[in-house]
């Protein structure tokens, strides 16, 4: 039998990280947000994430992302962060907001510290938003696409607030793109500009 649209289910994923780059900098947040495409959540999970080398290490810009050394102090490690992380991966759609962000840090600390994340497809809300923008006129941004589709973003920057956020915004743009199958949506989110203009149904 062919799967449709309605038979996905997604895991909505963000992280907060010390900086930018994977090989440089460590993740201090992770959150799953487990949902069906209307939006609909089954589960949420979310951990802060000791750094290492802790006490000692440099916590990046807490001016964005809000994580206190007393928030981390009995946080597990990445590795059994990770651990706990990859059922919740498992048979569904790997999504986040900026895919190219959230996925290259969880692979590289995970190949770092042999932790398996089950692998599949993987849908990007950002190339998403972006293949129904045309005119190249909207904001992509978290926060400009939930003001637009009255989605409630509680704090910007928490990762769990940013998954639920995606989570609903997901739902709005796979009925506003009106993909048809599984394959179009995975076409049309694509990451690394690799994405197709979303094909609408009449």
């Amino acid at each position: 039998m062919t799967s449709g649209i309605n038979d996905l289910r997604f895991a909505v994923v963000d992280i907060e990280t010390t900086g930018l780059e994977p090989s440089e900098s460590h993740i201090l947040q992770i959150a799953a947000v487990l949902c069906d495409s209307s939006g609909t959540v089954e589960g949420t999970w979310v951990t802060y994430v000791k750094p290492p080398r802790w006490p000692f290490s440099t916590l990046g810009p807490r001016h964005v992302h809000g994580i206190s050394r007393l928030a981390l102090r009995r946080a597990p490690t990445a590795a059994t962060a990770l651990q706990a992380l990859a059922p919740y991966l498992e048979g569904r759609v790997f999504t986040a907001h900026n895919v190219e962000f959230d996925l290259p840090f969880l692979q590289h600390h995970a190949g770092r510290l042999g932790v398996r994340l089950p692998t599949g497809p993987v849908v990007c809300t950002l190339a998403l938003s972006r293949s129904l923008d045309r005119s190249a006129s909207r904001s992509h941004r978290l926060t400009d696409l939930c003001d637009r589709y009255g989605v409630v973003l509680g704090r910007a920057h928490d990762a769990l607030e940013d998954a639920r956020a995606t989570a609903g915004v997901l739902a709005h743009l796979i009925d506003e793109s009106r993909v048809a199958s599984p394959a179009e949506l995975y076409a049309a989110a694509a990451p690394n500009g690799r994405r197709r203009p979303a094909q609408r149904r009449p």
